[in-house]
């Protein structure tokens, strides 16, 4: 008999479908996280579940044995917790399975898929989240390894590439500009 194995889903929202008052609507604070990711465990096919939700992202990742359960689930769970928000702009939502999905987390990870390509923050974030997931006990063996290679992969675009180096931050990148077109800022102020 052969073993089957798991797969992987992801349905999340970020700031390349959806402007950052669209994405507050599904955003989740770390304490409903630790609320909300044993009720996730609960739906039907998911046995692995993990949520990352920072400013400009909220993707919810799980494992079960079909992808078709898994999004089943995954959508089920964020119509109860969202219901405002799935009902106005769920069709915004994207869907990564398997190699997608683990592709797409990598991406993450190293700061490829932020708004600011290279920012650091993220990596700490999807640290975060992964340390989150383990103590509520919504990861295993799959999302564990996942996350293990997604945190090794950010790091080592960090350390091995130039990914990073020039401005970090919009912030950053506003200010850095408005040198470029003002010059110095002797007299001038930033907010």
């Amino acid at each position: 008999m052969q073993a089957v194995l798991p797969d992987i889903c992801l349905l999340g929202l970020n700031h390349k479908v959806a402007p950052v008052e669209v994405r507050e609507q599904v955003a989740f604070a770390e304490p409903e996280i630790r609320q909300v990711l044993p009720d996730l465990l609960d739906e039907a096919g998911i046995d692995e579940a993990y949520l990352l939700s920072t400013c400009n992202r909220t993707e919810l990742y799980a494992v079960g044995e079909s992808a078709v359960q898994v999004e089943l689930g995954l959508r089920r769970f964020l119509e109860r917790r969202r219901e405002a928000f799935y009902r106005r702009y769920g069709e915004r939502l994207y869907v990564r399975t398997g190699q997608e999905a683990v592709a797409h987390l990598f991406r993450v990870a190293a700061g490829m898929d932020s708004m600011m390509l290279g920012e650091p923050q993220i990596l700490g974030q999807v640290k975060a989240a992964y340390q989150l997931a383990m103590e509520v006990g919504a990861t295993g063996s799959v999302l564990n390894r996942l996350l293990d290679f997604a945190l090794a992969v950010g790091k080592r675009v960090r350390h091995e590439t130039a990914l990073g180096q020039g401005a970090i931050s919009i912030p950053y990148a506003a200010v850095e500009l408005a040198g470029k077109i003002f010059g110095h800022f002797e007299r001038h102020t930033a907010l």
